[in-house]
């Protein structure tokens, strides 16, 4: 099997929260910092619990590069501030659930 299509991916869309969030765990973007490897989406991952490239999602406001100030969206690329490789985490058990 390939790559996961459009048709293949879960839509979400986040809160303004979660992009404020996701700004805190970066240093800058691509166009002030030549580390910004990492697109912003996998960023988001990092607060979520879905794996690789199966999300799409959707902002509904743009996030703040912390270095220069220019608009982020999912697809920018960003220096992470811990450069470690994402763990998969598991999710919390709900209430009743063990």
């Amino acid at each position: 099997q390939g790559a996961a299509t459009r048709m293949d991916r879960k839509i979400v869309s986040v809160s303004q929260n979660a992009v404020v969030q996701a700004e805190s765990e970066i240093l800058g973007c691509d166009r002030c910092d030549s580390e910004a490897k990492t697109p912003f989406w996998q960023i988001l991952n990092e607060f979520r619990f879905y794996q690789g490239d199966q999300v799409l999602y959707i902002l509904p406001v743009l996030a703040t590069c912390p270095n220069c100030r220019e608009a982020i969206d999912e697809m920018t690329c960003v220096a992470p501030r811990k450069l470690q490789k994402t763990v998969a985490r598991k999710r919390p058990a709900l209430r009743g659930q063990a």
